[in-house]
């Protein structure tokens, strides 16, 4: 069911920690946002059933096995570890790009900052 849900994971991404996936499966509104079209019950995963959806996000979306930093607790903490792991990033930089993501309100300004990620990344640290 995580990887049905739109904007979550993508290949490549990290697994996230069960904190993060507890709080989606926990969330208010039981659904994945934007009309995300999937849609569950609250819940709550044990250690032992998070393993074995960890293995399932590996093998059958194409996530990497990485330990998560203590700090990534949430959903917006998982998506700027993210941008980190696959970028090599700061958590600064990453926080930075992930903001201006969301204050272009889509269209090519976004699709700009998508294709140019890992330079914008990479001028932002070296500042």
């Amino acid at each position: 069911m995580l990887g049905a849900i739109p904007f979550l994971l993508r290949p490549g991404d990290p697994v996230p920690p069960i904190a993060v996936v507890n709080e989606i499966l926990g969330g208010s509104d039981g659904h994945g946002g934007m009309s995300g079209g999937v849609e569950w019950p609250r819940h709550q995963l044990t250690e032992r059933e998070y393993q074995g959806v960890g293995r399932q996000l590996i093998e059958g979306s194409a996530l990497i096995d990485i330990d998560a930093p203590g700090w990534v607790r949430s959903r917006d903490e998982f998506r700027t570890w993210t941008v980190m792991a696959k970028s090599g990033c700061s958590r600064g930089a990453a926080q930075a790009w992930l903001l201006a993501i969301m204050e272009t309100g889509g269209g090519d300004e976004q699709r700009v900052l998508h294709e140019q990620r890992d330079g914008w990344l990479r001028t932002f640290d070296e500042r």
